[in-house]
Formats: C-alpha cells, sequence, structure tokens
C-alpha cells in the first residue's frame, strides 16, 4: 500500500467522523472503530479504563514513558523506547523498536524485527515475527510466554545480583 492510499483512507475516516457518519468506541478492552458495513478492529491495542494510553506513533524516536497506571501503544518504526513506572500494559505493533520495559503484567507484540527487554512480566503473547523478548522475572510468578509468530525468540535472562 503507498503512502497516497493511506493518506486517502485516513482522510476518508477523519472526514466521516467529522461529519458523524462513523463511530469510534475508546475505553476498557481493545480499540474498535465503526464504519457503516467496514468494522476495525485492532487486537493487542487497549486503552486503560478511564481511557489513558501513552501512544508512540513517531519513527526514529529515543522516547521514555513515565507510567502511572497508564497502557503504552507503540505503533511507530526504528524506536528506542524506555517504559518506567506502572504501566498496566504494553502493547508493541510497530516493527524494529527497540523497547526496554522495567515491570508490567501484560505485554503484546505484533509488529516484526523488534527487541524487547523486560525485568518484570505476567503475560506476554508475540503475534509478529522475528521478534526478541528478553525477560527476567514474572510478577506474581512464573510468566505466561505465547510465542504464536515465526522465528521469535524468547529468552529468560539471570537475575542480576544486587
Amino acid at each position: 500500500m503507498n503512502r497516497l492510499s493511506v493518506a486517502l483512507g485516513l482522510l476518508i475516516v477523519v472526514g466521516a467522523l467529522w461529519t458523524g457518519a462513523v463511530g469510534a468506541q475508546t475505553g476498557p478492552g481493545d480499540i474498535k472503530i465503526n464504519i457503516p458495513q467496514i468494522n476495525i478492529n485492532v487486537p493487542g491495542l487497549t486503552v486503560n479504563e478511564d481511557g489513558t494510553t501513552h501512544s508512540v506513533v513517531q519513527n526514529h524516536q529515543t522516547i521514555t514513558i513515565e507510567c502511572k497506571k497508564e497502557a503504552v501503544s507503540i505503533m511507530g518504526n526504528h524506536n528506542e523506547v524506555t517504559v518506567k513506572g506502572d504501566c498496566t500494559n504494553v502493547s508493541v505493533l510497530g516493527n524494529h523498536n527497540k523497547v526496554i520495559i522495567e515491570s508490567v503484567p501484560t505485554i503484546s507484540v505484533a509488529g516484526n524485527h523488534n527487541t524487547i527487554t523486560v525485568t518484570a512480566v505476567d503475560n506476554a503473547s508475540l503475534l509478529g515475527n522475528y521478534n526478541s523478548l528478553t525477560w527476567t522475572k514474572g510478577l506474581t510468578g512464573e510468566a505466561n510466554i505465547s510465542n504464536l509468530g515465526r522465528d521469535n525468540t524468547v529468552t529468560k535472562a539471570t537475575p542480576k545480583d544486587k
């Protein structure tokens, strides 16, 4: 798909939202955009109960996110993102990102060629391909890792002595 097609598609959606022809739902769970005769559901892209989320949509950025019970969605490409604090979940939908996370209950990686390092996680889902996930420990026990993509690598790191 070329940039013109994407730009035209976004222009149509924005115009439809402006005129009230379509509706968007945000709240707990997946984000859903309903367009008459078209239903778009983005799995793995979530918002908190109060609707707050940190979104990284830029490319080629170095970003540090300080969470205070928010969700994080990384949709851009070729970024270096450090996630600190108390996040509810992290979704990586972009490609070629390097993501470092202190701790998070749930992470979902639907993009490709991402390198994820997380110190503490309970649930991780690798849906994309050629991703690398390194984790150290579970938050409440052993982490549950689901690797449904192709050619992903999952490594449990040894905790560092303090």
